[in-house]
């Protein structure tokens, strides 16, 4: 449930001109492969011609080893929370939504995370189901949308054409995985069929082992090159190497 007065705040300023990639924001008008999931056919419920994709990014974990948020690390010219929005905001998405835990309030007063729809989750210790259903329940209030890209607030760079490519792969699946040289990763495409599962979890569950009790459902993509790191302690940041 939703109690932060905060839901759906957004910051100022939109830097949508980051990254790359062929497709109009709010059209939805991205061309893929074919499958089973074409716009416009409406197998799923919805009129996919006027649904949306949208990324969600959740910063729900404090990491270890941090003077303060590891969100506002540097990381180049920007912190961590403004890249991973960033990255996302190159994805063939019509939305980006950012879901925030441990120090929301000075994350929003110290960052620009452009056009990005900000929501406070206030039991991020839950873990990763609480802020799902934060997002989710966010997300269905909004015009209809069928597709989420579930990303972490912690891992930088996903690449467009790996989300791309998860994308082209679903064809009738309810959920997409990347499978990183036999192991799954981030991030997660997760059609609305299976969301009201997601808001039924609590506690400290795994996104990954709740898909894996739909396996008839989730489409896996291998990608043969190593999932980009989650950045958990001020050693996995590049640029403090040689400061820790």
């Amino acid at each position: 449930m939703i109690r932060d007065q905060s839901l759906g705040r957004q910051p100022a300023a939109g830097n949508r001109e980051l990254g790359t990639g062929n497709w109009e924001l709010g059209t939805g008008n991205w061309e893929l492969g074919t499958g089973n999931r074409e716009l416009g056919t409406g197998n799923f419920g919805y009129d996919l011609a006027m649904s949306r994709t949208v990324a969600l990014i959740v910063a729900n974990d404090p990491g270890s080893g941090f003077v303060g948020s590891k969100y506002l690390r540097p990381l180049g010219p920007v912190t961590m929370i403004e890249r991973v929005v960033a990255d996302a905001a190159a994805w063939p998405v019509d939305e980006v939504v950012a879901v925030l835990g441990p120090d929301a309030d000075e994350i929003i007063e110290s960052t620009d995370l452009g056009e990005a729809t900000i929501v406070i989750d206030p039991e991020w210790e839950e873990g990763i189901a609480a802020s799902l259903r934060v997002g989710i329940d966010l997300i269905r209030r909004q015009p209809v949308a069928d597709c989420l890209i579930i990303g972490l607030g912690d891992q930088p760079g996903i690449d467009v054409d790996l989300v791309v490519n998860l994308l082209e792969q679903s064809g009738s699946q309810r959920a997409v995985v990347p499978k990183y040289r036999y192991r799954r990763g981030w991030p997660v495409v997760v059609y609305h069929e299976l969301w009201d599962r997601l808001l039924g979890f609590e506690g400290p569950v795994d996104l990954h082992d709740m898909l894996e009790s739909h396996s008839g459902d989730v489409a896996e993509v291998w990608v043969d090159t190593l999932e980009p790191p989650r950045l958990l302690h001020p050693l996995d940041f590049p640029a403090r190497r040689s400061e820790a």
